[in-house]
């Protein structure tokens, strides 16, 4: 979706809807596979702005060993 590579795709399923997160940007989908509404940043979805740049877990381990930013 926003051209990140490699990509890091997940899919959550639910009764009605599919939602389908690519690095920082989300889609949902209904069960025909139609989307709904437009895709959104997944930072300013989880109140952390837009084009939050997602850490590999190594990196979060390490930051938060540290107590701060790495």
């Amino acid at each position: 979706m926003n051209g990140r590579i490699p990509s890091d795709a997940q899919f959550a399923v639910g009764p009605t809807y599919i939602i389908e997160m690519i690095n920082q940007s989300a889609q949902i989908y209904d069960k025909a596979g139609n989307t709904v509404g437009s895709s959104f940043d997944l930072g300013t979805f989880f109140g952390s702005g837009t084009g939050l740049w997602w850490e590999s877990d190594q990196a979060l381990a390490k930051r938060f060993r540290k107590g701060g930013d790495a």
